[in-house]
């Protein structure tokens, strides 16, 4: 949320932006840049109450140019707007799947006609935070199926065995033969990987090596950098690095982005 708050303010020339997340109804206003005071950290913007409220219920950007006298909206929170000195205000909300998550802000200290680069940089801000909201929202989707697998595999099911045992037995096999006395075959078995993932890399034109595949093959199974690092034998920073690497290769925002993306093109179960 600082970051697109941050983004949308510099990019669309705001004297100020501030954003915050919808939980079940409300929207607690979290994310600050150039304010003047507290007046708005925490505020809690309810559905039709303000510009936000309003963009709440309509699920649309909303603009006004004069805040404490506009006619279009409720004035529920011109105490703590007329502290930041604002004046002019747009309201831009994040909307994934018919649901509004966030609203992010940029307000004008004198009376501003918001053009279309300033609002445009609030609307890429929060297409930017639809994204990683949707990836996100797919990964806890996916993790819960893992851990639902987990549940019935304990429970003595077998539905659903084989998707978790390939996962698993992927990552293991990342690890298991490289050190000891299956050292060579764990050689052997990092050429014939190489040869793989370079066949693949040709489809895909993605090209990764064998250790950004093995931290990738574990982040899949929802492992933080610190576990990895363990299993890995591997510095966490190092982990982080692997991790970064594969995300630009991948061209993903996020580590979890480059998990879904390494599964689309192939490279992981």
């Amino acid at each position: 949320m600082g970051e697109s708050v941050a983004y949308a303010t510099k990019q669309g020339g705001f004297d100020v932006g501030f954003g915050g997340l919808v939980d079940t109804e409300n929207a607690k206003l979290s994310a600050f840049a150039h304010t003047i005071g507290q007046s708005i950290h925490g505020l809690l913007i309810q559905p039709g109450e303000g510009l936000g409220g309003r963009v709440m219920t309509t699920r649309a950007p909303g603009v006004t140019v004069d805040y404490l006298r506009s006619n279009t909206i409720t004035h529920r929170y011109e105490r703590e707007v007329a502290a930041e000195h604002m004046v002019s205000i747009a309201a831009v909300p994040v909307v994934v799947r018919e649901r509004v998550r966030a609203i992010l802000y940029g307000g004008f200290r004198a009376p501003t006609h918001v053009g279309s680069e300033s609002l445009d940089a609030l609307v890429t801000a929060a297409q930017r935070m639809k994204w990683e909201m949707t990836v996100r929202d797919e990964v806890e989707r996916r993790l819960d199926e893992i851990f639902a697998e987990n549940e019935m595999i304990a429970a003595g099911n077998t539905s659903g065995r084989q998707t978790l045992a390939d996962r698993q037995e992927f990552a293991q096999l990342r690890v298991a033969t490289r050190t000891g006395e299956h050292a060579a075959a764990g050689r052997r078995y990092d050429q014939i990987a190489a040869s793989l993932i370079e066949l693949r890399s040709a489809d895909s034109e993605v090209h990764l090596t064998a250790r950004e595949l093995d931290v990738l093959a574990h982040v899949a199974l929802g492992m933080r950098n610190a576990r990895v690092a363990e299993l890995l034998h591997l510095r966490e920073t190092t982990v982080k690095a692997y991790v970064s690497s594969a995300m630009r290769k991948l061209g993903a925002g996020t580590r979890y982005e480059a998990v879904l993306r390494a599964k689309a093109a192939g490279f992981i179960p």
